[in-house]
């Protein structure tokens, strides 16, 4: 591969790495009302217990799949949380939201 297509490859993998951070700072500049934990999370790209569906958004952007209530839990695969919640399937992990839209479990 020659020097070109590597610099360039270089600038667009950084360029989208930055759009990434950029939006998540943007966003916990906006929100000075997050409580620390959320707002170290947004940050840094992870989910804690109690981020509501916005705050997951800003930190990890929209999930590739969603399901609701028993079109997941009627699998078994989610036991305790059957029915009654949403879950959002990420690449390796699904983000599991209380009746009340935050975050109960991360499996």
């Amino acid at each position: 591969m020659s020097s070109k297509k590597i610099l360039f490859i270089t600038i667009i993998i950084m360029s989208l790495l930055i759009g990434c951070y950029t939006s998540r700072e943007g966003y916990v500049s906006a929100h000075p009302e997050l409580k620390p934990n959320i707002k170290e999370a947004i940050l840094k790209g992870e989910i804690v217990a109690g981020m509501t569906r916005e705050e997951v958004r800003a930190s990890l952007g929209e999930p590739p799949t969603v399901a609701k209530g028993y079109e997941a839990g009627r699998h078994g695969r989610y036991g305790k949380y059957a029915g009654q919640c949403h879950y959002w399937h990420y690449n390796y992990s699904t983000i599991i939201f209380g009746e009340d839209g935050r975050v109960v479990d991360i499996k």
